[in-house]
């Protein structure tokens, strides 16, 4: 017995191309929900850009961290954060939240309660950025406009995580 192939037809081709993009959309989207006060409409065209990547290692809690413990930007630059979870063991589920500075411990504390369906992320005016929750082997990208100058922290939120992976976010 043979497969049987039918040439599809364009609309056909229209609908697969349609699904697809529906789909990267809402993925974009789902990566991109943070409830904070940067919306994607704010990012104006004219400023600076800079591509920023972050990865996520280790495969048990004593080996977890941020490859960075530092990130540095200019003032209204566009950042796009490419966030790589590089952890192969299942458990490991990490994020991107950017906070005001010395609040990520009681935003990670905050986030137990927040619970899984909202990524171990609390509605907190503390919060500023966050990724959605990327389990091992997943990347996501996020855009948005640099705070003002000052200092600010950057956590994993996932429960237990803070301490070891927290990094420094500095605008100049």
């Amino acid at each position: 017995m043979g497969f049987l192939y039918v040439k599809p037809s364009k609309q056909m081709i229209i609908r697969y191309r349609y699904l697809i993009l529906v789909g990267f959309v809402l993925f974009i989207t789902a990566c991109n929900m943070n409830g904070s006060s940067y919306e994607l409409k704010e990012i104006n065209p004219e400023n600076p850009s800079i591509e920023l990547s972050l990865a996520a290692k280790g495969n048990s809690m004593d080996s977890i961290r941020f490859d960075k413990s530092e990130l540095r930007v200019r003032e209204h630059t566009t950042i796009r954060l490419t966030l790589i979870n590089e952890s192969n063991d299942s458990s490991m589920k990490h994020n991107f939240v950017l906070v005001e500075e010395g609040s990520g411990p009681e935003v990670a504390s905050e986030g137990v309660s927040a619970g899984m369906a909202y990524d171990f992320v609390p509605k907190s005016n503390k919060v500023l950025i966050k990724t959605s929750l990327l389990g091992p082997g997943e990347v996501c990208s996020i855009t948005f406009t640099a705070p003002q100058k000052g200092n600010y922290d950057y956590i994993c939120s996932f429960p237990g995580h803070a301490e070891k992976m927290a990094g420094r976010f500095i605008v100049e």
